[in-house]
């Protein structure tokens, strides 16, 4: 059981229901990390006495975070923390930060590696163009949320403004702060004129495994995507690597 201390006490004077006040501390002590994914949560007896209040009301409670999908129970055993899943929408551009608010997750991004001068494979060349454009760099980023792993940004970009964007990914790395490409080629004071996305399926190989820290053959979702400036010249080949029980993508299509 956690230390009592994480909790703050309930106001039983005040016109919000009690269980409405647990919900919402617990709701806070997943969101914060305190009780992560899969992690038992304290049980109904201990919940009454950490908080002083009765059964009904902790039943009540767990009844509301079930609903918001943050708890999951298991007959005889009690109740765990569930992942909630990450909608994403397709149709607009939103960083990584965004994304997490919006689902009341708190999360930092990580630099995983930069190269100053990265060789493209084939498929790639023919888009970026390098002997057109100029050479390309690669900056690869993990996001977390819970402190979970959960996302792997493999980018190449034009290394004209490649160490400008590592510069500033290394310091909102090191503000603890949710970031991705996207963040970094607006400090860098790139206007965006154009994105293509292309969203499919994969399973993680011994790399991408091993960064995430998932099982080799983890369902995956791979989303490619391709940013342009004003003037129509690739500045960024992104491909991102998301669990696949973590993560839903939407896409608004009118008929």
């Amino acid at each position: 059981m956690k230390n009592n201390d994480e909790c703050s006490s309930l106001n039983h004077n005040s016109d919000i229901p009690l269980y409405h006040q647990l919900a919402e501390q617990l709701e806070n002590s997943i969101s914060s990390g305190l009780y992560r994914e899969r992690e038992k949560i304290p049980s109904e007896n201990d919940l009454c006495e950490m908080f002083g209040v009765s059964r009904i009301t902790v039943r009540q409670a767990l009844k509301l975070l079930e609903q918001r999908e943050l708890i999951y129970s298991v007959h005889g055993k009690g109740n765990f923390v569930k992942f909630p899943i990450i909608s994403q929408q397709l149709f607009k551009i939103t960083n990584f930060s965004k994304v997490l608010k919006e689902q009341g997750l708190h999360g930092r991004t990580t630099v995983h590696a930069y190269h100053d001068n990265s060789i493209p494979d084939a498929q790639i060349e023919k888009i970026m163009k390098p002997q057109q454009f100029g050479a390309l760099s690669r900056l690869e980023l993990i996001g977390f949320a819970q402190n979970i792993p959960i996302v792997y940004y493999n980018s190449l970009i034009r290394s004209e403004i490649g160490d400008d964007m590592h510069q500033y990914a290394l310091e909102l790395m090191n503000k603890g702060a949710p970031f991705s490409t996207y963040d970094t080629l607006q400090k860098a004071g790139i206007r965006v004129g154009q994105i293509s996305q292309t969203i499919s399926a994969c399973n993680a190989g011994p790399t991408i495994g091993a960064i995430l820290k998932v099982p080799q053959k983890t369902a995956l979702i791979m989303l490619k995507t391709i940013i342009f400036d004003i003037n129509k010249v690739p500045i960024e080949y992104k491909t991102g690597y998301y669990l696949g029980d973590k993560f839903s993508f939407e896409l608004k299509r009118e008929i």
